[in-house]
This record gives C-alpha cells, sequence and structure tokens, in this order.
C-alpha cells in the first residue's frame, strides 16, 4: 500500500513538471492574440525612436527622416490601411532585425494586393536593415511592395533620391505591382536569402542596374516569374547573372532598344532572356556582348511568346572585337522588327558601315525567324564571322560554310542566311 502510494506521488510530482514547463514554453512563443494592438502615430519621426513588440495599425505613410533611427523589436506585426507605409528620407533609417522564431510581419488589413503603400527606401545609410521580415499585400500596380532609390513615376519628387538597403532571410508576397523595385540610385549592402512570390514582377530595375541584381535569391517558381528590365543607358561594364528565373526586357514607355554601346557585356551559362514585342537588343561601336553558355547551361534568346518575329533583333553594329560571342546559345522567336531600313529582317543581324563587325557564332541554335536567322549587310566594310571574311558575295559560301559547321539553322521564314 506504501508503495503504491509512493508511485502515485511520485506520477503527480511529473505531472506538475510537465504542465509548468508546457505553460513557460508557450509564453516564449506567444501568439498574436496575446500581443497588445497599437495605434501608430503619424508624426514624422526625426529622433531615435524604438517600437515594442506589438500589432501595430497603421493609417498614414509614416515618414522617418533626419538622420533618426526607426527600430522594430523582433516579433511585432504592422497592418497597413490603403493609405499605410514607411519612408525613409535624408538619412532615416528602419531597423528590423527579427529572428528565425520571432519574424517581424508587414502587410495589409486587408489580404488584398495592392492594399497599402508599401516600403520606399530613399536614405542612402546602412541602417536600412531587415532580416526575417514578411512583406505582403502592398504595392500599386504601378509602384512596388518595396522600393529602392529613384522611382520616376510613383514618387517624382524624389527622382534623385540614393536608396541602400541590407535585407536578408525575408519573404516578399502578393505585390500588386513589383515585389522589389530597383531604382537607378539603388544600392544593396547585403540582399540574399530572400523568397519572392505571387507578385505580378519579382523585381524590376533597369537595364544599367541588371549586373548587380543577386543572384542568392529565389524569385519565384510561377511560369510567369521574370525579373523585369526597363531601359536606360549602361556606362559601365556587367555581367548579366543567372537568376532562377529569366528576365523580361520590356519596357512600359514603349522604348525599344536595349543598347551596349561602349562598354563589355557578359552573359552567364543557363541565363535566359525574354524579348517584349518588336525588342532589339543593339551592340555598337565600342560595345561588345559576350554570350558564352556551355553544353549543358545554354544562353537562351527567345519572344514572350513563341511566335515566329515576336521580337526584333540582335544586331551587331561597328563592333570589331574578338569579345563577340554567341556560343552555345539558343535564340529564336524574333527577326519581327529590324534597327535599320537598309536591311533585312532576321534574328542576328552584323552591320559594318565605319569598322568590321567581329562575331563568333559557335555550338548555337538560331530559329524561327519572320526573316533571315542571320544577315550580314555589308555597308562600306566586309566582317569577320568565325573568323572567316565577309566579302560579300564573293565569301559567301566560305562564311555560310563556318556558320553551319557548328551551329543549327531551323525554320526561318525567309532562309538561314544572308550576306549582301
Amino acid at each position: 500500500m506504501i508503495a503504491i502510494q509512493r508511485q502515485c506521488k511520485l506520477f503527480f510530482l511529473f505531472a506538475l513538471l510537465t504542465l509548468s514547463f508546457s505553460c513557460n514554453e508557450a509564453d516564449d512563443n506567444r501568439i498574436d492574440d496575446d500581443l497588445e494592438t497599437l495605434t501608430l502615430d503619424c508624426t514624422n519621426i526625426t529622433a531615435d525612436k524604438t517600437l515594442k513588440k506589438a500589432i501595430y495599425i497603421v493609417d498614414c505613410e509614416v515618414l522617418v527622416t533626419n538622420d533618426a533611427i526607426l527600430t522594430i523589436d523582433a516579433g511585432s506585426i504592422f497592418k497597413f490601411g490603403t493609405s499605410g507605409g514607411f519612408k525613409t528620407t535624408n538619412g532615416g533609417g528602419i531597423k528590423a532585425l527579427g529572428a528565425s522564431d520571432k519574424r517581424i510581419t508587414f502587410t495589409g488589413k486587408q489580404d488584398v494586393p495592392g492594399s497599402w503603400k508599401g516600403l520606399k527606401i530613399f536614405s542612402n545609410t546602412n541602417n536600412n536593415q531587415f532580416a526575417y521580415c514578411d512583406f505582403s499585400y502592398g504595392g500599386a500596380a504601378s509602384g512596388a511592395l518595396i522600393s529602392v532609390g529613384d522611382y520616376g513615376y510613383a514618387t517624382a519628387y524624389y527622382v534623385n533620391a540614393i536608396g541602400r538597403l541590407n535585407m536578408t532571410n525575408s519573404t516578399i508576397k502578393y505585390s500588386a505591382g513589383a515585389g522589389v523595385h530597383l531604382g537607378k540610385t539603388s544600392i544593396l549592402d547585403d540582399f540574399e536569402s530572400n523568397v519572392f512570390a505571387d507578385n505580378a514582377f519579382p523585381l524590376v530595375t533597369y537595364w544599367s542596374e541588371i549586373g548587380n541584381i543577386p543572384a542568392n535569391n529565389n524569385y519565384g517558381d510561377s511560369l510567369n516569374s521574370y525579373v523585369k528590365i526597363l531601359v536606360n543607358q549602361v556606362s559601365t561594364d556587367f555581367t548579366i547573372p543567372k537568376l532562377n528565373v529569366p528576365y523580361l526586357l520590356f519596357d512600359d514607355n514603349g522604348v525599344k532598344l536595349y543598347i551596349i554601346d561602349n562598354v563589355a557585356a557578359t552573359v552567364e551559362p543557363g541565363v535566359k532572356l525574354v524579348m517584349g514585342t518588336e525588342r532589339i537588343l543593339l551592340i555598337k561601336t565600342g560595345g561588345t556582348l559576350n554570350a558564352t553558355g556551355t553544353a549543358t547551361q545554354k544562353i537562351t534568346i527567345t519572344g514572350k511568346q513563341q511566335v515566329a518575329g515576336y521580337w526584333g533583333q540582335l544586331f551587331f553594329e561597328d563592333t570589331n572585337s574578338p569579345l563577340n560571342k554567341l556560343e552555345y546559345c539558343i535564340i529564336e522567336y524574333g527577326g519581327g522588327a529590324k534597327h535599320a531600313s537598309d536591311v533585312q529582317n532576321s534574328i542576328v543581324c552584323a552591320k559594318g558601315i565605319n569598322n568590321q563587325v567581329r562575331l563568333s557564332i559557335k555550338n548555337s541554335r538560331i530559329s524561327h525567324s519572320a526573316g533571315y536567322g542571320f544577315f550580314i549587310y555589308e555597308h562600306y566594310v566586309s566582317s569577320f564571322i568565325n573568323d572567316v571574311a565577309t566579302n560579300c558575295p564573293a565569301n559567301s559560301n566560305d562564311v555560310y560554310t563556318a556558320l553551319m559547321v557548328n551551329n543549327q539553322f531551323e525554320d526561318n521564314s525567309s532562309g538561314n542566311y544572308l550576306c549582301q
């Protein structure tokens, strides 16, 4: 009898210890219902301020400025109304450093894309730091959930603002526009291990910034996930990095020329460039394009729709450099628009006006052109294709042979090759 009583006491003590441990564990991982709900003041933040862990209702765009730092405690939740958002200017910064088990949430009052303004980083400070954050349901259709640096048509009065951002281990979802817009004055100190999903576009930036896109992020896995590239002038050499999604070269303002002029452009193996309707990639004067893939990581340049002639041309003009290479490439569904009136429609065109064009095309496939696969126009000077002088029409057959040895030409409406 005594032994039974001792066993019961031990069992009861064990049960109390287990219950106590469970309660303590629950206290350390409180659910949202345990958080206090507060309304965030709309006054501009001009001095350092810390927001404790809570649920915040935000019905205005809160400005952090004049070198102030807004620090947000891990585990906080922000629910924004249609006019709600955060914006930094003039040295103001936001530090939102969550943890894997205490993420910081920025979302709308309504689970509807575009239901709040978003986060705008227009300050050049290393105090714009976000880690283990979740952003969702922001970004107007013409804007972005997160904007970094100048963003012309959305924030005209901050066109020249430099934006500096550090963001890691965060999610960007359900934007009505871009998940992230990188302006021409954006600086990314660290931007990796972030996940994008269900945005109109995961990321939008400019032709001059394409080489600055960090590859160590998941930009989405749907068929419509493209990093969208807008047109502007490029002034420095750049490399287009391979992402887990294609690039879309399409500018909403109708500008059709993406120009490489007096700079060297390199395309990493495995990159896929999707061209918008009638878009043309022009390599001219001192510009060079080195698109060298591998047998297992080919570079693809194609149309947004698989229709012959959907996009324009890959046009080489007066660029005499051994760096011009199309090797292990798939180039298809172009030839629908041409850069110069005196050339033929073709997917690839070489035109020498004041200088020779030098180009290596090997182990590539050129197909589904609305015109020729490859067109060479000797305006005043001959060119070199695979180290063979064109001298059309005298060497036309030699050039054709050099092209056909290592390449495939298929389903090009006017023919595979013309030199004149």
